[in-house]
């Protein structure tokens, strides 16, 4: 349980409040107690909805169902007033976890355990379905364990038997029955479909497997669940429950009469679920976390994302801010994109649009974010979308394959740290070979954080790429192939209509490069020695620290040998020069002993060898490498980048962390007026931010009521001022009729919250 926020109401009609259980798209969750001390839970809606009033129905229903079930195996509803300006209900307080938060520490629960549930849970169906209620979203996450036995909670999508839905999404991907993926009529036998599921899971089964979302529902449709790991005594029943024709499943009477519960209720439970339970008896508010205002930017930049009109816009920044909730709550950044797929009403009364159009929309123009929330959630719910999403992409190569590059490359970017499988399956999608290539390279980036040992195998198969004896020809004036990393917005490549042919040495360039960035990555303050004389001519002086070994990554010495000996053997003299820059440049930053050597040669070979094409990103690379460590070289190279700005404004950000002077003196060389001025705000701010407004001030002034460029200006302000933040974001203005203030506000707010947590 988390402490009350300051914002928070102290009472809820005759509920003292005590402490926050939890929060979703629709409303929070209170603890608080009754004026006899009695416990509740008290589900509060969100203001943004109290005004809705085909919302307010929707929550009467849900009230209405909870009422009618009512009994010892559900969470009794005790009170509720759905005409308060924010509408809440309240229902006996439930000690105990739920099953998915048992399962998830323990795997599995002993047979007997798994009978007495089974039983628990066929008794509060019968009780549901005997009102003429279908819950449709039995699941763990929605049984709570307690001393006495299960209990069902959360009726938000319950649909009466006469039809009346509570809501168009039938329930929970994996739990849903066949007749309901197939869109047929949901029925009682659904319910008992999820028990079954539910059966087997705690039972430690997976009946339809744990691969891809859209591989289980096949199965759930097309084959028959693989029982195995359930306990014989229960294997036939739970096979009946899963029968695909609905009238063949047992009823919950049929269930109960199946299952043997002569182990007393008292003992059903193992030691460890017992000790579970005893955390929640008596649950008192934590101290209060250092900045509440965390939390409540957070609900308040959801909030004002809700109100966007138009529904595309709308749905951007809710994915924005669900991008921020992740890292701490995936379950609400899950909550946040989902409501963001179902868009329900759109500007000027024109039509809503459909969950695939949105969904193809937030992969072309949020496809980083849209990515990175579904990367940390769980595989459930992301799986299937990710599929679709494939699917899209596959499309948009056919009908627009001149844009679709850049988010191929952002969303294998965005997956790779949990599935890298996935991620390198989508780099490959890229009908152009050479950005496929490079593509490739940032996934196992990426990769490598969390699996150096994958992370070099993607590296190394790039050079495993069907490849063409050519020489690369650079497109005239262009830069897309040289750029390391894009800038956040910017489409540094594009496809063409036919694919591309990738030539030998654009693969080991990229692998080269790909190697050279997970040795720096695995490095980390392991610093290693390299020995090797001057000149790029030598033989292969990288020397290795270690071979790689079967199950693990090689060394990072390893690494950047081989990375060096494949950038050798690339056979045009710009493209070796290139990767050349990129290996030296890496080395220097990992051995720090020999870094000014290093740094040496790697500039002069970007300066002599490296074609005008690629020569700003062979430099930039030896600039940002030297920023902290010799931040004269990084001055002097900047002085060489001309009309180059955002580059030099890149490396004056950087070496203002070891001399301002220098940073400044960096920063004197840009003549775009806004970029000058964030540059000073960010170098002011990290050295002297006691005197950092005055500059701040200046950014807010040459941003001329740009609301992007003053979501940048207040978010640089928040490291040391959030009052003047706030205001500066309370300002923004917007005329454009799509992405008006409160989008650009609901990105900050969220921004925001962003820093203050991590401050």
């Amino acid at each position: 349980m988390e402490p009350l926020r300051s914002n928070d109401s102290k009472h809820i009609g005759p509920y003292r409040l005590e402490g926050r259980l939890g929060a979703g798209a629709m409303g929070e969750v209170f603890l608080g107690r009754s004026r006899g001390e009695r416990m509740v839970a008290v589900k509060l809606i969100h203001p943004l909805y109290a005004s809705d009033a085909d919302f307010r129905r929707r929550f009467r229903l849900e009230v209405e169902a909870c009422r009618r079930v009512g009994g010892f195996h559900t969470a009794q509803v005790i009170d509720a007033d759905l005409e308060a300006d924010r509408p809440w209900m309240a229902s006996a307080y439930v000690p105990g976890p739920s099953l998915k938060q048992v399962l998830a520490k323990h795997r599995r629960l002993p047979h007997d355990t798994v009978r007495v549930l089974g039983a628990g849970l066929a008794e509060a169906l019968a009780a549901i379905h005997s009102v003429r209620v279908i819950h449709r979203d039995l699941k763990p996450s929605n049984i709570l364990l307690t001393y006495d036995g299960p209990r069902v909670i959360d009726f938000g999508i319950a649909r009466a038997v006469d039809g009346s839905a509570h809501t168009t999404q039938p329930g929970t991907p994996g739990f849903m029955a066949p007749e309901v993926l197939t869109g047929n009529q949901a029925t009682e036998a659904c319910d008992v479909f999820a028990l079954g599921v539910v059966l087997a899971v705690a039972d430690g089964a997976s009946p339809f497997g744990e691969e891809p979302q859209a591989a289980i529902t096949y199965r759930v449709v097309n084959a028959e669940p693989d029982l195995d790991a359930v306990d014989a005594q229960i294997r036939e029943l739970v096979a009946r429950c899963l029968a695909k024709n609905p009238a063949d499943r047992p009823t919950p009477g049929e269930v109960l009469d199946c299952l043997d519960t002569r182990a007393s209720v008292a003992r059903w439970l193992p030691e460890p679920v017992v000790d579970m339970i005893s955390m929640y008896e008596a649950p008192e508010p934590t101290e209060p976390p250092a900045d509440p205002q965390h939390y409540s930017r957070l609900l308040e930049a959801e909030q004002v994302a809700r109100r966007i009109p138009d529904a595309y816009a709308r749905a951007e920044a809710q994915v924005h801010v669900a991008t921020v909730v992740s890292p701490f709550d995936a379950d609400q950044a899950a909550r946040l994109l989902d409501d963001a797929l179902y868009p329900t009403t759109q500007r000027g009364g024109a039509p809503a649009p459909s969950r695939r159009q949105m969904l193809r929309h937030l992969a072309g123009h949020a496809t980083f974010e849209l990515g990175t929330v579904l990367a940390g959630a769980e595989t459930q719910f992301a799986g299937p979308i990710l599929d679709e999403i494939e699917d899209i992409i596959q499309s948009m190569i056919r009908e627009e394959p001149g844009t679709v590059a850049c988010a191929i490359t952002r969303l294998a970017e965005a997956v790779a740290s949990t599935d890298p499988t996935r991620a390198d399956r989508i780099a490959r999608m890229n009908p152009d070979q050479a950005i496929q290539a490079s593509a490739m390279a940032r996934a196992a980036t990426a990769t490598a954080q969390v699996d150096p040992a994958r992370a070099e195998q993607m590296a190394r198969n790039i050079t495993r790429l069907p490849t063409q004896a050519i020489r690369p020809v650079p497109e005239s004036g262009s830069r897309a192939r040289s750029r390391w990393w894009p800038r956040p917005g910017e489409v540094r490549q594009k496809a063409s209509t036919a694919t591309a042919p990738l030539s030998q040495d654009s693969a080991r360039l990229w692998a080269a490069r790909a190697l050279s960035k997970v040795a720096l990555t695995m490095s980390g303050d392991d610093a290693f020695k390299l020995q090797r004389p001057s000149g790029i001519e030598a033989e292969s002086t990288i020397t290795a620290a270690g071979a790689s070994t079967a199950g693990r990554p090689a060394s990072p010495g390893q690494l950047l040998a081989d990375a060096e000996q494949l950038a050798r053997d690339i056979t045009a003299d710009d493209t070796r020069a290139l990767a050349m820059t990129t290996v030296i440049t890496a080395a220097a930053q990992i051995d720090r002993d020999r870094a000014g050597s290093l740094l040496t040669e790697a500039e002069q070979l970007a300066r002599t060898r490296v074609n005008s094409a690629n020569r700003e990103e062979a430099l930039r690379e030896v600039a940002l490498a030297a920023a902290r460590s010799e931040p004269a070289r990084a001055e002097k190279i900047a002085r060489s980048l001309h009309g180059q700005e955002h580059t030099v404004a890149e490396l004056a950000s950087a070496v203002a962390v070891t001399d301002r002077a220098c940073a400044e003196r960096i920063a004197a060389a840009i003549t775009d007026e806004y970029v000058h001025a964030i540059v000073m705000a960010e170098i002011a701010v990290r050295t002297d931010p006691a005197r950092a407004e005055p500059r701040v001030r200046d950014a807010l002034q040459a941003a001329h009521h740009d609301p992007s460029r003053m979501v940048e200006v207040a978010i640089v302000a928040a490291r040391t001022d959030r009052a003047l933040a706030e205001e500066i974001v309370y300002a923004i203005r917007s005329r454009d009729n799509v992405r008006t203030a409160d989008f650009w506000r609901a990105r900050a707010l969220a921004d925001l919250a962003c820093l203050i947590r991590n401050a």
